[in-house]
């Protein structure tokens, strides 16, 4: 192959790459301004399962002290009948929770299991509008209490507080305020 042909041939595979790049950004275009509303399951449109809405998101997270702690996605799985979290601190600790309504109990419910092995089971509702769930940590007799609420400006509180007495007197553990994303300073 000539000089000449190589330099055709690379200008080719440019252009080439160059329309499928743009083929690419036309697509996600078009799928960003003709997306459809979230495909909801008719089990789970009811208001009950909308009440938790608030926390799905993509949050980075600031503990009292206004200092980054950690990032958390959360989102809405099985179409819209739960909640899928994912939590990366900023020391390495990653967290992941299934939050989902059970119509049997008709609680609230979180799964939680971290890299540090460490579970949580918790149940719960709504309490003034504020998410609240509980449960005790098998074989510590720790009761574990977290609570989520909406603030202005899109943004969520989160408290997480232990009682070893079964709630007589409560410790805190964490209080966090999620900022979504994009409202980062």
């Amino acid at each position: 192959m000539t000089q000449q042909q190589q330099v055709g041939f690379k200008q080719g595979i440019c252009k080439l790459w160059l329309l499928m790049l743009m083929g690419c950004l036309m697509q996600t275009r078009s799928q960003v301004l003709y997306a459809k509303k979230p495909d909801i399951a008719p089990a789970c449109q009811d208001s009950i399962h909308r009440q938790v809405d608030f926390l799905v998101g993509e949050w980075i997270v600031h503990n009292d002290q206004a200092k980054r702690v950690g990032r958390n996605s959360i989102r809405s799985i099985t179409k819209g009948c739960a909640l899928l979290e994912n939590w990366h601190d900023v020391n390495g600790l990653i967290g992941n929770s299934l939050i989902y309504f059970d119509r049997n109990d008709q609680q609230w419910h979180q799964s939680w299991i971290d890299t540090n092995g460490s579970s949580l089971a918790l149940a719960g509702g709504f309490i003034g509008g504020v998410l609240t769930l509980s449960g005790t940590k098998p074989n510590t007799g720790e009761l574990h209490e977290i609570q989520w609420r909406p603030l202005k400006l899109g943004r969520v509180e989160q408290i997480w507080r232990m009682s070893l007495d079964n709630g007589a007197t409560w410790t805190p553990r964490f209080r966090g305020i999620y900022y979504a994303v994009d409202q980062q300073n």
